[in-house]
C-alpha cells in the first residue's frame, strides 16, 4: 500500500529525501526525525471492483536524537465471486491484507542517521490465513543545504510464521536498495537514482520449458 505522494510518483518505489513528510517514514525508518513529531499522514484510494487501501502514519520525537513512528496499512478487496471446480459460482467470499509498522530512528549526527522497523503482516483470503514478521533497517545521509540525499535500505527481512497451506511457505519480498537524490541548483527538479534488489546479481531469464532441437 502506497500513497505516499513521493513513492506513487517514483512507480511505487521508496527513496531518500528527508523533509519531515511522515509517510516516507514507513518505507524507510532512517528518515524519522523531530520535524516530525506529531505528525499524522493519511492516504486512502478506492480502487476498481470494491478495492479499497489505505495507510495511517504517525512520528512522537522521543528523546535528543531518538524519534519513533508507527504505520497501519491495509488493503481490502471487497467481495469476490467464489466458483467451484467447473467454474460455476456458488458464493462470494472477502479478501483483506493487514500491516502494522513500529520503528525507530537515531540521529548519529547532522548528516547520519540509521533507523529499523518491526513490521507485523496478516492476510485473509476466504478461509486461508498467514501471519509473517519482518524488520527493515536503513542508513541515510542527508545534505539538505545542497539538497542531496541517499539511503541504504535492507527491507523485508523475515519469516512467514503462519502459511496459508500447510505444503507452502512463502518467501517475504527482500530487498537491497541503494538511492540517492540531487536537486539541480537553478531548477526545481529533483534527479533520482535508484538501485532495486542489489542482492541479485543475474537476471537472466532461465525458461526450463523451452527445448532445443538441433539437427546434424
Amino acid at each position: 500500500v502506497s500513497q505516499s505522494r513521493y513513492s506513487t510518483g517514483m512507480g511505487g518505489s521508496y527513496f531518500a529525501v528527508k523533509d519531515g513528510d511522515v509517510q516516507l517514514a514507513q518505507f524507510n525508518p532512517s528518515l524519522l526525525d523531530s520535524s516530525m513529531h506529531g505528525k499524522l499522514g493519511t492516504g486512502f484510494v478506492g480502487y476498481f471492483d470494491g478495492i479499497r487501501l489505505g495507510t495511517v502514519s504517525s512520528a512522537y520525537h522521543l528523546a535528543q536524537k531518538i524519534t519513533l513512528g508507527a504505520t497501519i496499512q491495509y488493503c481490502n478487496y471487497g467481495r469476490q465471486m467464489e466458483l467451484d471446480g467447473l467454474g460455476f459460482e456458488i458464493g462470494q467470499f472477502q479478501a483483506a491484507d493487514y500491516a502494522l509498522i513500529t520503528g525507530a530512528a537515531y540521529q548519529v549526527d547532522s548528516v547520519w542517521s540509521v533507523g529499523v522497523s518491526l513490521k507485523n503482516m496478516y492476510s485473509s483470503l476466504a478461509n486461508y490465513t498467514s501471519y509473517a514478521v519482518g524488520f527493515d533497517a536503513a542508513v541515510s545521509y542527508a545534505r539538505p543545504e545542497i539538497d542531496f540525499y541517499t539511503s541504504l535500505l535492507l527491507l523485508n527481512a523475515g519469516y512467514q510464521l503462519k502459511t496459508y497451506s500447510q505444503n507452502v511457505r512463502e518467501k517475504l519480498p527482500f530487498n537491497l536498495q541503494l538511492s540517492l537524490v540531487k536537486r539541480l541548483r537553478h531548477a526545481p527538479i529533483r534527479l533520482s537514482l535508484l538501485y532495486n534488489n542489489m542482492q541479485r546479481w543475474d537476471y537472466r531469464y532461465d525458461n526450463k520449458a523451452v527445448v532445443i532441437v538441433t539437427g546434424k
